[in-house]
């Protein structure tokens, strides 16, 4: 069920199936699971290592955004400050409502 796609130069959208529509702390914890397997495996490449790292931004779809464009916006945001705050970590979209609400 889980889909993963490049959506332009070294930026890949992975979309998944959550138990909870809310479930960010799932989809957080996928995130650093892909993020610590590939640190801890570095490419080898003409008897060279060379370290890999990677950031993630995670959000969660929005209600009546069918085309999933806001998501992906807050999650592209999120990835760029992960970048911003000094890569290979994973930063998570905070919720609309708790926003609205604070």
């Amino acid at each position: 069920m889980d889909r993963l796609g490049r959506v332009g130069g070294e930026e890949f959208c992975a979309l998944l199936p959550l138990g909870h529509p809310q479930d960010v702390a799932t989809a957080a914890t996928v995130a650093e699971r892909l993020r610590s397997q590939l640190a801890a495996q570095p490419l080898r490449w003409k008897d060279v290592e060379l370290p890999l790292s990677a950031s993630f931004g995670v959000a969660l779809p929005v209600t009546g955004d069918a085309c999933g464009e806001v998501g992906l916006a807050r999650a592209d945001a999120e990835l760029y400050r992960a970048k911003a705050e000094g890569r290979d970590r994973v930063c998570v979209a905070m919720d609309l409502a708790a926003r609205v609400n604070a």
